[in-house]
């Protein structure tokens, strides 16, 4: 995913011999359908694992109003990155500047590791 958009990789394809400018937008067209499917399972995941994080919530034995502050934080975060990507991808369609979906990969790997923090202490809690 991080390579996909990645400049560098298309302006090498560009400088090959016979590489025409509709060839350019062709694959650029191509790249971001691709893209953008990519962004729809990152979404897609984000949302089950915020899904998964309030069952745990409501089946805990005490409240956690700070994992419930961190869940609503990161899912403002996540929603406002998904946006500028999305915007960025449309750019980058046109040759308008460049994508990064790293801050978005952040945020979605920062809900994995709190939802892994949590497994472990309820299991243990059921127990």
């Amino acid at each position: 995913m991080l390579r996909l958009l990645d400049g560098d990789e298309l302006r090498f394809v560009a400088s090959m011999p016979g590489f025409t400018p509709a060839m350019i937008s062709r694959l650029r067209q191509e790249r971001c359908l691709i893209f953008r499917g990519y962004l729809r399972y990152l979404e897609t995941d984000f949302r089950r694992v915020c899904r998964v994080i309030k069952l745990l919530m409501v089946q805990a034995n005490h409240d956690r109003p700070d994992l419930a502050r961190v869940l609503l934080r990161s899912q403002i975060a996540f929603a406002w990155g998904l946006t500028a990507v999305r915007v960025h991808v449309m750019f980058y369609r046109w040759g308008l500047g460049d994508v990064d979906v790293r801050a978005l990969l952040k945020q979605f790997e920062k809900m994995r590791m709190e939802l892994g923090g949590l497994t472990p202490a309820v299991s243990a809690s059921a127990a």
